[in-house]
């Protein structure tokens, strides 16, 4: 998938640094980040997975969880679906990137692209390879939390 490159302005420490961003319009693709920086996509409405995982989270939780806090579950219980980045390292599902000065994800995004990307999508081979008890308990430690 072709995405933009935007510059970001960090709030904590003040530095600019450029990164992968979706446009606004780009309704159901959310980026996956690394620490170390890769990134890639998904495409929530094509993705099974990210369905899947959906459907676990209602059949598993114990408790009403207002919306930013289903978001947050689905979210994090996605990244842990996601085969490991090539340096091994775990993608988070829809966060901002980090500041490569400060480590922080706390930056201004700038409107206009100054570059272009093609991203590769998640995959979830490791994930394919769970039985489905061994999902389900990875969703319910992300529901504990």
């Amino acid at each position: 998938m072709k995405t933009s490159i935007v510059e970001f302005h960090c709030s904590q420490c003040g530095t600019k640094f450029r990164a992968a961003a979706v446009s606004d319009f780009a309704y159901g693709i959310m980026l996956c980040r690394t620490p170390g920086g890769e990134v890639r996509y998904v495409d929530c409405f094509e993705d099974p997975v990210f369905g899947e995982i959906e459907r676990m989270i209602d059949a598993l939780r114990i408790e009403p969880l207002d919306d930013g806090r289903a978001a947050a579950a689905q979210r994090e219980a996605f990244g842990l679906s996601c085969d490991p980045s090539v340096n091994g390292e775990r993608f988070h599902a829809g966060v901002a990137p980090l500041c490569p000065q400060c480590g922080t994800a706390r930056g201004e995004r700038g409107q206009e692209p100054v570059d272009f990307v093609n991203l590769d999508a998640v995959t979830h081979d490791r994930w394919g390879a769970l039985s489905d008890a061994q999902r389900r308990e990875l969703v319910r430690e992300v529901l504990r939390f």
